[in-house]
């Protein structure tokens, strides 16, 4: 009796530590992928800095500017197809978290729907004059 008591805590003790290492790597995943926002913002910088982006001719992705990089993440997954609960997924978030980040990147583009969110991603603004 007392042998299966022991075994019994033993496999409560690997389940808790396999559910640590799986919180530790999901962390670490999340880290990696800041890590990665962060390069690519530098890179913006530098680029911003060394005036390879000019008034003149801006890159077709100027209009991604107004965004936050966490609303350009999202709506670039939105452009490519992705679900909210994929991207939550992808983004170690709460599905929650990507609704209220998609209501508020809708009411900051004035778009009401993924559709029009993928049109202004790829084409821009609307403009007014057309």
């Amino acid at each position: 009796m007392r042998d299966r008591t022991v075994d019994y805590r033993d496999a409560a003790a690997d389940r808790r530590d396999y559910a640590a290492d799986a919180r530790d790597s999901a962390a670490d995943a999340r880290e990696l992928a800041q890590d990665v926002r962060d390069l690519e913002q530098d890179e913006r910088e530098r680029r911003l800095a060394a005036g390879e982006a000019t008034d003149e001719h801006q890159p077709a992705t100027a209009h991604l500017d107004v965004l936050t990089a966490r609303q350009r993440e999202i709506l670039a997954m939105i452009a490519d197809g992705m679900s909210n609960k994929a991207i939550a997924r992808q983004l170690f978030i709460t599905i929650n978290t990507v609704k209220t980040t998609i209501r508020a990147l809708y009411a900051r583009i004035g778009v009401t729907s993924r559709t029009q969110a993928v049109r202004w991603h790829d084409h821009g603004p609307r403009n007014p004059a057309a």
